[in-house]
């Protein structure tokens, strides 16, 4: 996911921000966090990697029932 353009360049635009907020407070400069590093996420890739496993579940399961929507 690290990976993906648009979420680097969203982690690198975060890391941004953090610098700026942690300026605040201390002098020294901190290092940009990596995204698989980074605590602050830690409850969305919770939820990505939920959804991922659901629709893996889903994609297995047998129909139970077959619709005619015509």
């Amino acid at each position: 996911m690290a990976k993906d353009e648009d979420v680097a360049r969203l982690n690198s635009e975060w890391n941004k921000v953090n610098r700026e907020k942690l300026s605040l407070y201390h002098e020294k400069k901190k290092h940009d966090i990596p995204l698989e590093d980074n605590s602050e996420f830690r409850s969305i890739k919770n939820v990505i990697v939920r959804s991922a496993a659901l629709a893996m579940r889903i994609m297995d399961a047998e129909p139970t029932q077959n619709y005619d929507v015509g």
